[in-house]
């Protein structure tokens, strides 16, 4: 497999993984060892955004890799930037710091993953165009 593959790959599974955190919280899964303890009312809100946005990104990387790669960075975005405010939260208020700390890990490797496709684009364009420009 080639490192395009394999970042597709690892970004298809990390949009799985989020549309399945999604439809768990649909469920009434409160899965607060991964920092996702909405209040009742936006539980089912924040489920179905997540179940939707990944799923559709889930897909789109499987019948259109470029575009699905750009959505993913979108929603990997989304993900490390709710890992920088665990961390941040967990510097303000370091009450249970082991929980606050695999639910900023869960959120960065989450977003990292989703990344990779854009990133594994990225190079092979720069690699393309390194005699052009």
């Amino acid at each position: 497999m080639s490192g395009l593959e394999i970042a597709l790959v690892l970004g298809g599974l990390a949009a799985f993984a989020g549309a399945a955190v999604g439809m768990l919280a649909l469920g009434g899964w409160d899965a607060a060892d991964l920092g996702f303890s909405p209040p009742s009312g936006q539980r089912l809100t924040i489920g179905a955004y997540l179940l939707a946005s990944h799923a559709v990104t889930a897909a789109t990387l499987w019948q259109a890799p470029k575009i699905g790669s750009c959505l993913a960075a979108s929603l990997g975005a989304g993900w490390l930037g709710a890992a920088a405010a665990g961390l941040i939260a967990l510097a303000a208020a370091p009450a249970n710091p082991a929980k606050r700390a695999r639910a900023a890990a869960f959120r960065a490797a989450m977003g990292l993953a989703l990344l990779a496709p854009l990133w594994a684009y990225v190079q092979l364009i720069r690699a393309a165009t390194a005699g052009i420009i």
